[in-house]
Protein backbone atom coordinates (compact mmCIF):
# COMPACT_ATOMS: atom_id res chain seq x y z
CA UNK A 1 0.00 0.00 0.00
CA UNK A 2 1.05 3.55 -0.65
CA UNK A 3 1.36 4.49 3.00
CA UNK A 4 3.57 1.48 3.71
CA UNK A 5 5.77 2.69 0.88
CA UNK A 6 5.77 6.17 2.41
CA UNK A 7 6.89 4.72 5.76
CA UNK A 8 9.78 2.92 4.10
CA UNK A 9 10.82 6.06 2.23
CA UNK A 10 10.60 8.11 5.43
CA UNK A 11 12.71 5.64 7.37
CA UNK A 12 15.26 5.48 4.55
CA UNK A 13 15.44 9.26 4.34
CA UNK A 14 15.97 9.53 8.11
CA UNK A 15 18.75 6.93 8.05
CA UNK A 16 20.52 8.72 5.18
CA UNK A 17 20.16 12.06 6.94
CA UNK A 18 21.68 10.74 10.16
CA UNK A 19 24.62 9.22 8.28
CA UNK A 20 25.21 12.43 6.33
CA UNK A 21 24.98 14.55 9.49
CA UNK A 22 27.55 12.37 11.23
CA UNK A 23 29.76 12.49 8.15
CA UNK A 24 29.49 16.27 7.96
CA UNK A 25 30.49 16.59 11.61
CA UNK A 26 33.53 14.37 11.13
CA UNK A 27 34.56 16.05 7.87
CA UNK A 28 34.31 19.59 9.21
CA UNK A 29 36.17 18.58 12.36
CA UNK A 30 39.04 17.34 10.21
CA UNK A 31 39.26 20.17 7.67
CA UNK A 32 38.26 23.27 9.64
CA UNK A 33 39.67 25.15 12.60
CA UNK A 34 37.14 26.47 15.10
CA UNK A 35 39.46 27.71 17.83
CA UNK A 36 37.65 31.03 18.09
CA UNK A 37 34.20 29.48 18.28
CA UNK A 38 32.43 29.36 21.63
CA UNK A 39 30.41 26.39 20.32
CA UNK A 40 31.92 23.81 17.98
CA UNK A 41 30.72 24.68 14.49
CA UNK A 42 31.11 21.12 13.12
CA UNK A 43 29.13 19.66 16.02
CA UNK A 44 26.48 22.38 15.85
CA UNK A 45 25.93 21.90 12.12
CA UNK A 46 25.84 18.14 12.53
CA UNK A 47 23.13 18.42 15.16
CA UNK A 48 21.12 20.92 13.12
CA UNK A 49 21.23 18.71 10.02
CA UNK A 50 20.21 15.68 12.09
CA UNK A 51 17.13 17.43 13.54
CA UNK A 52 15.03 17.12 10.33
CA UNK A 53 15.82 13.40 10.30
CA UNK A 54 14.30 13.07 13.76
CA UNK A 55 11.22 14.99 12.64
CA UNK A 56 10.88 12.86 9.51
CA UNK A 57 11.30 9.70 11.56
CA UNK A 58 8.50 10.84 13.86
CA UNK A 59 6.40 11.60 10.81
CA UNK A 60 6.89 8.09 9.47
CA UNK A 61 6.18 6.43 12.80
CA UNK A 62 3.18 8.66 13.54
CA UNK A 63 1.87 8.58 9.97
CA UNK A 64 1.92 12.36 9.55
CA UNK A 65 2.51 13.64 6.04
CA UNK A 66 2.89 17.18 7.37
CA UNK A 67 5.95 16.13 9.39
CA UNK A 68 7.48 14.34 6.42
CA UNK A 69 7.08 17.52 4.40
CA UNK A 70 8.40 19.62 7.27
CA UNK A 71 11.56 17.50 7.41
CA UNK A 72 12.22 18.08 3.72
CA UNK A 73 12.17 21.90 3.89
CA UNK A 74 15.19 22.69 6.11
CA UNK A 75 17.25 19.94 4.48
CA UNK A 76 16.54 21.44 1.07
CA UNK A 77 17.53 24.90 2.27
CA UNK A 78 20.59 23.61 4.10
CA UNK A 79 21.85 21.61 1.14
CA UNK A 80 22.87 24.88 -0.53
CA UNK A 81 24.60 26.25 2.58
CA UNK A 82 28.18 25.51 1.52
CA UNK A 83 29.93 26.93 -1.54
CA UNK A 84 32.15 23.83 -1.42
CA UNK A 85 29.04 21.65 -1.92
CA UNK A 86 29.76 19.56 1.19
CA UNK A 87 26.11 19.98 2.22
CA UNK A 88 24.65 19.24 -1.23
CA UNK A 89 24.14 15.50 -0.47
CA UNK A 90 21.40 16.52 1.97
CA UNK A 91 19.24 17.04 -1.11
CA UNK A 92 18.85 13.25 -1.18
CA UNK A 93 17.01 12.84 2.16
CA UNK A 94 15.13 16.08 1.46
CA UNK A 95 13.71 14.72 -1.78
CA UNK A 96 13.00 11.34 -0.19
CA UNK A 97 11.03 12.98 2.63
CA UNK A 98 9.11 15.05 0.08
CA UNK A 99 8.37 11.96 -1.98
CA UNK A 100 7.23 10.07 1.12
CA UNK A 101 4.80 12.89 1.93
CA UNK A 102 3.28 12.71 -1.56
CA UNK A 103 2.87 8.93 -1.43
CA UNK A 104 0.48 9.01 1.51
CA UNK A 105 -2.97 7.76 0.56
CA UNK A 106 -5.54 10.52 0.36
CA UNK A 107 -8.06 10.39 3.18
CA UNK A 108 -11.11 12.61 3.76
CA UNK A 109 -10.28 14.99 6.60
CA UNK A 110 -12.21 17.77 8.24
CA UNK A 111 -11.18 21.34 7.56
CA UNK A 112 -9.92 21.70 11.12
CA UNK A 113 -7.77 18.56 10.79
CA UNK A 114 -6.24 19.81 7.54
CA UNK A 115 -5.52 23.21 9.06
CA UNK A 116 -4.02 21.67 12.19
CA UNK A 117 -1.78 19.39 10.13
CA UNK A 118 -0.58 22.20 7.89
CA UNK A 119 0.01 24.48 10.88
CA UNK A 120 1.99 21.83 12.78
CA UNK A 121 4.18 21.10 9.78
CA UNK A 122 4.78 24.78 9.08
CA UNK A 123 5.67 25.55 12.70
CA UNK A 124 8.11 22.63 12.87
CA UNK A 125 9.80 23.61 9.60
CA UNK A 126 10.09 27.27 10.59
CA UNK A 127 11.53 26.37 14.00
CA UNK A 128 14.24 24.25 12.39
CA UNK A 129 15.06 26.98 9.87
CA UNK A 130 15.20 29.52 12.68
CA UNK A 131 17.59 27.27 14.61
CA UNK A 132 20.01 27.31 11.70
CA UNK A 133 19.73 31.08 11.32
CA UNK A 134 20.36 31.57 15.03
CA UNK A 135 23.44 29.34 15.08
CA UNK A 136 25.02 30.95 12.03
CA UNK A 137 23.67 34.45 12.64
CA UNK A 138 24.47 35.07 16.30
CA UNK A 139 28.23 35.38 15.80
CA UNK A 140 30.95 37.73 16.97
CA UNK A 141 34.42 38.95 16.08
CA UNK A 142 37.20 37.16 17.94
CA UNK A 143 40.99 37.07 17.85
CA UNK A 144 43.29 34.42 19.27
CA UNK A 145 47.00 34.68 19.92
CA UNK A 146 48.85 31.40 19.56
CA UNK A 147 52.62 31.08 19.44
CA UNK A 148 52.98 34.78 18.82
CA UNK A 149 50.59 34.74 15.86
CA UNK A 150 47.19 36.36 15.82
CA UNK A 151 44.21 34.62 14.26
CA UNK A 152 40.96 36.53 13.88
CA UNK A 153 37.46 35.53 12.85
CA UNK A 154 34.50 37.75 12.02
CA UNK A 155 31.93 34.96 12.36
CA UNK A 156 32.81 32.96 15.47
CA UNK A 157 29.92 31.06 16.99
CA UNK A 158 28.57 32.20 20.35
CA UNK A 159 26.99 30.57 23.37
CA UNK A 160 23.84 32.60 22.69
CA UNK A 161 23.66 31.31 19.13
CA UNK A 162 24.28 27.74 20.18
CA UNK A 163 21.78 27.82 23.03
CA UNK A 164 19.12 29.48 20.87
CA UNK A 165 19.64 26.95 18.08
CA UNK A 166 19.40 24.00 20.46
CA UNK A 167 16.28 25.45 22.05
CA UNK A 168 14.54 26.04 18.72
CA UNK A 169 15.50 22.65 17.30
CA UNK A 170 14.42 20.96 20.52
CA UNK A 171 11.09 22.76 20.41
CA UNK A 172 10.59 21.68 16.79
CA UNK A 173 11.21 18.06 17.73
CA UNK A 174 8.88 18.35 20.74
CA UNK A 175 6.06 19.75 18.60
CA UNK A 176 6.66 17.01 16.03
CA UNK A 177 6.60 14.34 18.73
CA UNK A 178 3.27 15.58 20.08
CA UNK A 179 1.71 15.76 16.62
CA UNK A 180 3.05 12.32 15.68
CA UNK A 181 1.70 10.86 18.92
CA UNK A 182 -1.74 12.30 18.23
CA UNK A 183 -1.70 10.83 14.73
CA UNK A 184 -0.57 7.42 15.90
CA UNK A 185 -3.22 7.30 18.63
CA UNK A 186 -5.96 8.32 16.20
CA UNK A 187 -4.87 5.64 13.75
CA UNK A 188 -4.92 2.93 16.43
CA UNK A 189 -8.33 4.02 17.68
CA UNK A 190 -9.67 3.98 14.13
CA UNK A 191 -8.27 0.49 13.54
CA UNK A 192 -9.75 -0.79 16.81
CA UNK A 193 -13.14 0.65 15.92
CA UNK A 194 -13.30 -1.25 12.64
CA UNK A 195 -11.67 -4.39 14.00
CA UNK A 196 -8.35 -4.66 12.14
CA UNK A 197 -4.78 -3.51 12.23
CA UNK A 198 -3.85 0.07 11.26
CA UNK A 199 -4.21 0.40 7.53
CA UNK A 200 -2.53 2.48 4.90
CA UNK A 201 -4.59 5.59 5.51
CA UNK A 202 -2.47 8.67 6.02
CA UNK A 203 -2.97 11.52 8.40
CA UNK A 204 -2.42 15.21 7.78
Amino acid sequence: MAWNGAIRLGLLAAAIDFLLAAGLWILLTLITHSGGDAVSRPLGLGVLFAAPGIVGLLGAIGRRRSLLAAAAIPLFAGSFLSWAFVTLPFLVPSLLFARAATRVDAQPLSASARIAGAAAGLVVALLMLAAGVAFLGFTEDTCLNQDGQSSCSSAATTVLGGATAVGLAGLAIAVAAVWASVGRRANLESATAIGHEPDAAGEA
